[in-house]
């Protein structure tokens, strides 16, 4: 079985168990990888896709979270082996980890349940590798509109460790495309002014788009905030739009985007003594 489906009334979303045969690559958490999300029939996810004749897919797709601990990783010396949260054991190479690089990896200890039509619950308990370990409790659930993925982290090494968590938000309005008719407001931002790239142009709280996009965009920011939510995104037209909302106050926010994917990135930071615990959640909604 590569994932499975959850439902609560009108919302249904595509969940890919640890170690599916979709998603095989080192970057984004095997855990509560919510593949795909359909809100009264409207498709509200993409698939990352490769550009012509320049960056190639890191298969990302719908709504996944990825850590970014290099601490973990500089600990190490080229040709030891390290713990990658979220993903598994790795060797260290010459040069450091890149999203682009196919590294083999050893699996985490990742046990998932299903409970009733609503719910997954993923835990990992992963080994200790150079003095680093962690217990990681994922919960998934739908309620009416709304996604919610909650997180226990705890510590369970000999050695402290900083990361991020961030959420990569594979957005697409009903299968739309990407131009001026998306409005995107984010309220975790304090100031957008001086945020551009050429697609992007900021306007009070958010941002909208000159047109389609010809290659893929990226900004971002530290100047944030809690916003209630800390984005929502807005198709001008036909009035579906999408936001999250978070229970901590980020430290960054990124925006990427091409013709066929806004992403709005909200980033966490995690910092844990051996022993200690923190627990987050994110939450998305959906109306059409």
């Amino acid at each position: 079985m590569s994932g499975f489906i959850l439902k609560s009334g009108d919302l249904k979303a595509r969940v890919l168990v640890p170690e599916s045969y979709r998603y095989t690559r080192t970057r984004f958490n095997h855990s509560a990888f919510v593949q795909d999300v359909w809100y009264k029939g409207v498709r509200f996810t993409q698939y990352e896709r490769s550009q012509p004749g320049g960056f190639n897919t890191t298969e990302g797709s719908g709504i996944c979270c990825e850590y970014n601990c290099q601490q973990i990783e500089l600990d190490s010396q080229p040709g030891e082996m390290y713990l990658k949260p979220g993903i598994g054991v790795l060797k260290r190479e010459e040069y450091t980890w890149s999203i682009v690089h196919h590294v083999k990896y050893e699996p985490l200890p990742t046990r998932y349940e299903i409970v009733g039509e609503d719910t997954a619950i993923f835990e990992t308990d992963s080994p200790k590798v150079n003095g680093y370990a962690y217990y990681e409790k994922r919960v998934v659930k739908l309620d009416g509109n709304k996604l919610t993925k909650t997180v226990t982290l705890r510590n369970t090494g000999d050695k402290p460790f900083e990361m991020e968590e961030y959420g990569h938000n594979f957005i697409s309005l009903g299968d739309e495309a990407v131009d001026e008719n998306y409005k995107l407001e984010v309220p975790a931002l304090k100031d957008t002014a001086g945020l551009t790239n050429g697609v992007l142009y900021p306007v009070p709280g958010g941002f909208e788009l000159e047109g389609e996009p010809s290659f893929s965009f990226y900004v971002k920011s530290s100047d944030t905030v809690k916003g209630e939510p800390a984005w929502r995104m807005t198709h001008k037209t036909l009035g579906w739009n999408c936001c999250e909302y978070t229970s901590f106050d980020p430290c960054r926010v990124a925006i990427w985007g091409d013709y066929y994917v806004l992403s709005c990135e909200v980033f966490l930071p995690i910092k844990l003594a051996p022993g200690e615990e923190m627990t987050w959640s994110r939450t998305w909604e959906f109306n059409v």
